[in-house]
């Protein structure tokens, strides 16, 4: 594995700055604010899910996109896969 590679996510022992706070933002995410009838928690949601787009592509520039996509489809619940 050369230095270019994204590493898989199970190999690192201790998550990269980037890819622990994309966790701890995946963990607090409202992944049903779509189905909000408040506006301010939908926008609220909103905001949260382009946070969390941000930080991934941050992952991305750093190498660590294949790792940020996985860490993402791992928290995303069951019933909306």
């Amino acid at each position: 594995m050369s230095l270019y590679d994204n590493p898989p996510l199970e190999d690192l022992n201790v998550l990269p700055p980037c890819l622990l706070e994309l966790s701890k933002m995946l963990d607090s995410h409202d992944w049903f604010y779509v189905y909000s009838d408040d506006h301010r928690a939908y926008r609220k949601g909103a905001d949260e899910r382009a946070d969390i787009n941000t930080v991934i592509l941050k992952c991305k520039d750093k190498g660590l996109g294949d790792a940020a996509e996985s860490l993402f489809h791992s928290k995303v619940p069951d019933i909306l896969r």
